[in-house]
């Protein structure tokens, strides 16, 4: 059952909005790449992708054919692989071998192409050493030499949101000039809020008409979901996520987040087997070695736990009593750790769980002694160590 549907503050606010259904773009093995310590080789980046695309992931971002010829070849076997998932390679054009970056990718037949080149004052002064005319001669330049070899192309001028406002316009408006298929906007240090997010996703709107736009946020300050989501309200088309919420510094908006607030919050379906989204998030973990956090919405191991006696009470009268929606749902499990504020409720959970005889007078009993010795612990109380102070009160 899911609760959420009869949620009046929601469903009110949601008649006034005109939502379109979005596109995701998966990123993990491009971005979630560039997380410190990680590193996919071919075979895993090939399990990833299948798994991405069995799952109903639309369009799967894999990477640089152009920055070598290891590179270009993993891009090659992916796009080979003939998934039902749309293939985005990047071709940096900032470097001054901007062409031989974009023909890798050619040479792989992706179904997308996207550029990439910065755009803020601190990129084009610091890095870049160009003027704002140069920038966008560049930008102009490579979407044509991409169009004419027969590129479906997206354009994302990356730190798009430390760019001066007129001088973004100005970039928008070229990308759109040359060509351009589709655009991406890019917070790629995470500085915006959701209000700013909505307000920008409008501007660009204003100048790109109908061509599909994309989002792409980071999470510097928390905000990589909520500036998602904003952009969402705001109506762009593509929507890019990760695996665990995975990326460079601190990361991305998280792939099972994003699914399923636009799932259950805003009435979208994306098509997407929800079902398989732990499991996709531990295989990730496997792959990487950097651990999901109990505590992670939707996936952790503590999302569905309840441990406070009047929750497991509350839980067994009405299942969605402290949970948002069951969490098969999302392959996940339902769990009563016991623990410092377990209470007689909880222990008899867990004696009939474990098919445990016990003394109702005694109950009060075994309680005291979770109770203390969770507090020294300082963590919940495992299975075994339970039946031994079960044992210990016969």
């Amino acid at each position: 059952m899911n609760d959420l549907e009869s949620f009046d503050l929601n469903k009110t606010l949601l008649k006034k909005m005109d939502l379109k259904k979005v596109i995701l773009c998966d990123c993990t093995l491009r971005e979630g790449e560039q997380s410190a310590g990680v590193g996919f080789d071919q075979k895993t980046k090939l399990t990833v992708s299948r798994f991405l695309s069995q799952i109903g992931i639309p369009q799967i971002q894999v990477g640089y054919p152009g920055i070598s010829n290891k590179d270009k070849e993993m891009v090659k076997t992916i796009k080979n692989e003939g998934l039902n998932s749309k293939i985005e390679s990047i071709s940096m054009i900032h470097v001054d071998n901007w062409k031989e970056h974009i023909d890798a990718a050619l040479e792989c037949q992706v179904d997308v192409l996207s550029l990439q080149f910065g755009v803020s004052s601190i990129r084009l002064k610091y890095v870049l050493q160009l003027s704002e005319e140069a920038a966008l001669d560049r930008i102009y330049k490579s979407i044509i030499y991409a169009k004419e070899n027969g590129a479906y192309v997206s354009f994302t001028p990356t730190d798009a949101t430390r760019a001066p406002l007129p001088f973004l316009r100005k970039v928008f408006q070229t990308i759109i000039n040359a060509g351009a298929d589709r655009v991406r906007i890019a917070d790629s240090v995470g500085i915006l809020f959701p209000m700013a997010t909505r307000n920008l996703v409008r501007e660009v709107r204003k100048i790109v008409g109908n061509k599909p736009i994309g989002i792409h946020c980071h999470n510097d300050f928390g905000l990589a979901l909520a500036n998602t989501i904003s952009a969402v309200e705001a109506g762009v088309d593509i929507v890019d996520v990760t695996v665990n919420g995975l990326g460079e510094r601190t990361g991305n908006a998280s792939l099972d987040e994003v699914v399923m607030v636009v799932k259950f919050l805003y009435g979208m379906d994306l098509s997407i087997q929800t079902e398989k989204l732990s499991e996709l998030s531990h295989l990730i973990e496997n792959f990487t070695g950097i651990k999901v956090p109990d505590s992670k919405p939707i996936i952790g191991k503590n999302a569905f736990a309840h441990i406070l006696d009047t929750h497991v009470m509350g839980m067994e009268k009405y299942e969605s009593m402290y949970e948002p929606f069951n969490p098969k749902i999302v392959g996940n499990k339902r769990r009563f750790p016991l623990g410092r504020l377990s209470g007689p409720f909880a222990i008899k959970k867990k004696l009939k769980e474990l098919n445990l005889t016990f003394e109702e007078p005694k109950i009060p009993l075994l309680v005291d002694l979770i109770n203390k010795k969770a507090e020294n612990l300082r963590r919940e109380i495992e299975d075994s160590e339970f039946m031994e102070l079960v044992n210990s009160l016969k």
